[in-house]
């Protein structure tokens, strides 16, 4: 008995010596957690330090894209720019015979409307109701190819191309490398091979155009567009669900730069809405709409973007937190200061600042002597 009372105060004894050892584990344990988030909160701050190096570069080309247009529009002159522009309308006049002269001696099908009864089913299967059939006018491909500024290193793809008006129309009005039209119905596509024939008889200058059967439901479209960076959708009769496929597909194209299309997407999460370009005639209406997608900022062409973008001389960056997270899969986010790159841009070195001040500073009839990106 006496051992057991003994050892009673022994054991009273070391429990509060136990009690240190415990806080001293808890405060260890909070000063890891807090080192770890300081870790991830530096980390953090590089990451969104080097992305703001990476916006302000994009704006940057931006920038030099639009003055680079409007460069190029004030050395054309307006002699010049009228001379180009009859140019284009009597292209635009040629093709129209082109196709006039064949559908009235060879295929009758009433400017591509009329298609065989198997194709119809087919194709409004595949894409819900676009069967019914209906194109962009020559103003809206002018508007078209000159949003897209297509050079010898682009290629552009028309999905669902029908009888090739688009297609061609590229061909003779730009610099574009390759032109490719996308199509389901066979017999559209004999009446777009048999005008580019035509059009080659004729001697007319034509950039490599070429057409192929689709199904814009389930093809590859990386590969049946040659690796395509610039596409146009004339997707106003196109089903929903066609309309997200494509927007996934194309977001996974390895090549895909800009979608233009002729009714806005449904909601989707694959590509980024930059803007709408309106007054676009269509065949069923006068004044429609072009719909401009891209897969991000960093992919898109510069020259979309500054149609967009850039206006009096100034580019307006995204905002900084449509740059870094979700906000960006809807487009530009509303509700944070953008910046703004002023004249003399890029190479100028340019001069950043808020919104509101550069309108200030623009109304005063004063910018801000050249500075550097800021580091915000």
């Amino acid at each position: 008995m006496a051992h057991k009372s003994l050892l009673a105060p022994v054991g009273r004894a070391m429990r509060p010596a136990q009690a240190p050892r415990g806080r001293n584990v808890a405060a260890r344990t909070a000063e890891l957690a807090t080192t770890t988030r300081q870790q991830q909160r530096g980390r953090e701050r590089q990451r969104q330090e080097l992305q703001d190096v990476v916006d302000a570069d994009l704006l940057c080309r931006v920038a030099d894209a639009a003055q680079a247009a409007q460069a190029a529009r004030a050395g054309r002159g307006a002699a010049a720019a009228a001379a180009a522009a009859a140019t284009r309308r009597e292209q635009a006049d040629l093709l129209a015979s082109v196709y006039e002269q064949l559908d009235e001696e060879i295929f009758f099908s009433k400017g591509g409307w009329k298609i065989p009864p198997r194709e119809r089913a087919l194709i409004d299967a595949v894409s819900a109701g676009a069967a019914a059939y209906g194109e962009i006018l020559p103003g809206g491909i002018d508007e078209l190819l000159e949003l897209f500024d297509l050079g010898p290193s682009d290629t552009f793809c028309d999905l669902g191309s029908g009888i090739g008006r688009v297609v061609l129309h590229a061909a003779m009005q730009s610099r574009v490398g390759a032109a490719v039209g996308l199509e389901l119905s066979d017999s559209r596509l004999e009446q777009a091979e048999a005008a580019a024939e035509v059009l080659s008889g004729l001697g007319v200058p034509l950039r490599p155009a070429r057409f192929a059967r689709a199904d814009l439901g389930s093809c590859d479209l990386e590969a049946a567009s040659g690796g395509a960076g610039h596409y146009f959708a004339c997707s106003t009769a196109f089903g929903a669900a066609l309309c997200r496929s494509l927007a996934e597909r194309l977001a996974a194209a390895p090549s895909f730069r800009v979608l233009a299309a002729s009714r806005a997407l449904p909601p989707q999460r694959a590509l980024i809405k930059v803007g709408e370009l309106g007054g676009i005639p269509y065949s069923w209406i006068p004044s429609g709409s072009l719909h401009v997608y891209v897969r991000d900022w960093q992919s898109a062409p510069a020259a979309v973007l500054a149609r967009f973008w850039c206006a009096g001389g100034a580019c307006w960056a995204p905002p900084r937190a449509a740059a870094r997270g979700a906000p960006l899969l809807r487009g530009l986010a509303a509700g944070e200061e953008p910046l703004v790159l002023g004249p003399g841009a890029a190479a100028a070195g340019g001069s950043w600042m808020p919104a509101p001040r550069f309108e200030e500073e623009k109304e005063a009839g004063g910018l801000p002597p050249p500075s550097n990106p800021p580091q915000h």
